[in-house]
């Protein structure tokens, strides 16, 4: 990709810093409409929504992992309220939630995907199968492992909780352009493939 530069605490793409005059694709921004050295998709002098130049902000305020759990944590708190009323922890709705996208998990699957260590999720299987949301079988390929599913009536019972998660997200998205909301996930999704 492109170079990167670090320029008032945050790193910046090095064509966007440019000047006019290094020759590099001056006549293609300007046919583009974007300034000379910059690609046609990058912001043009970017700015924080208050006006202040990027890096112009109290560290907290410019610190990826800060925003990104201070995010996760304001939007996460909504749902828990919807979930309190299901009578579902947010470990067991991230646990439900991944066994209605397929069935077959290994308890280690769903311990990655439901940020919890293994024996939490296997007490947490435990209760779920003896409440009959879900059931467990041997790997046909490899005795040792134990295979999770979600029953018939596990599936009945999340139906609605799923329903209304996706009307949560669909409240959360709304005011934002669908362009800005895919370029978010694809780069969420790519810290977290990068940090595994």
């Amino acid at each position: 990709g492109s170079p990167l530069v670090f320029r008032h605490g945050e790193f910046a793409i090095a064509g966007a810093l440019r000047s006019p005059t290094d020759g590099s694709g001056a006549g293609e921004a300007a046919a583009s409409g974007s300034p000379p050295g910059q690609s046609p998709n990058a912001p043009v002098n970017p700015r924080e929504p208050d006006g202040l130049e990027p890096g112009d902000q109290p560290f907290y305020e410019e610190y990826l992992p800060y925003l990104l759990s201070r995010a996760g944590h304001q939007v996460a708190s909504g749902f828990h309220r919807q979930l309190r009323r299901h009578g579902l922890s947010m470990l067991e709705w991230r646990v439900l939630a991944a066994l209605s996208s397929r069935n077959d998990w290994t308890v280690g699957d769903l311990a990655d995907v439901s940020l919890a260590k293994q024996p939490t999720i296997s007490k947490l299987i435990d209760r779920l199968e003896q409440q009959r949301l879900v059931s467990r079988r041997s790997d046909s390929n490899d005795a040792r492992r134990v295979l999770i599913r979600l029953t018939d009536n596990g599936r009945e019972s999340l139906a609605p909780v799923l329903q209304e998660a996706a009307a949560f997200n669909l409240s959360l998205l709304a005011d934002h352009p669908p362009e800005t909301l895919l370029q978010l996930k694809g780069l969420l999704r790519r810290l977290i493939r990068h940090d595994g």
